[in-house]
């Protein structure tokens, strides 16, 4: 069945990499090759993750798991891999902020924990997050054409299946809120 399957994402708790301390990031604003750090509030408009010192490769892998999606039609948001003298470093457009020349504009969404009461720390359908029959029932339910976000979240999870991504879970999948529409978030 399809919850049987979901749970195969979830079984080998061991290559997790959202624990604590697994996978560093920052988010800071981006604009012409400089970076800031966003102060008293202000948004930031990408995320960075750092090599990480366990996993050298890992940075690596996620850029080419995002452009692998994309060039499969699956909806991404723009990622870069850039390089200091040091290490490399992943970023991640954030797909929920529109830039104009005057300001940044935070869109609203909501992580499928979020939106179905589920506590952070239950993320992973084993620790009793999400299961595959919840969230196409979430998208059904909170969606503006849930056929099309259900297409484009089952497309997204044999994605993930196919590639071996162990670490997909409840907060990883959003409804994202965007001209009067509730859709699915694309793949981060």
């Amino acid at each position: 069945n399809n919850d049987s399957l979901m749970s195969t994402l979830y079984q080998e708790r061991e290559l997790r990499l959202s624990l604590a301390g697994a996978q560093s990031k920052t988010g800071l604003f981006y604009k012409n090759n400089e970076y800031f750090v966003p102060q008293n509030g202000s948004p930031s408009n990408v995320i960075v993750k750092p090599t990480n010192k366990r996993y050298n490769d890992l940075v690596f892998n996620e850029y080419a798991s995002m452009k692998i999606a994309a060039a499969l039609g699956i909806d991404t948001p723009v990622v870069q891999l850039k390089k200091t003298q040091k290490q490399s470093l992943f970023m991640i457009h954030r797909y929920d902020r529109i830039l104009t020349d005057q300001s940044i504009q935070r869109l609203h969404q909501e992580d499928f924990c979020q939106a179905l009461g589920i506590q952070n720390q239950n993320k992973y359908e084993a620790d009793g997050g999400p299961s595959f029959k919840q969230c196409i029932n979430l998208l059904r339910a909170g969606t503006t054409v849930p056929s099309l976000e259900i297409n484009k979240f089952i497309r997204l999870f044999l994605f993930n299946t196919i590639i071996g991504n162990k670490d997909a879970h409840g907060k990883n999948y959003s409804i994202l809120y965007i001209n009067n529409k509730r859709i699915l978030a694309p793949a981060y």
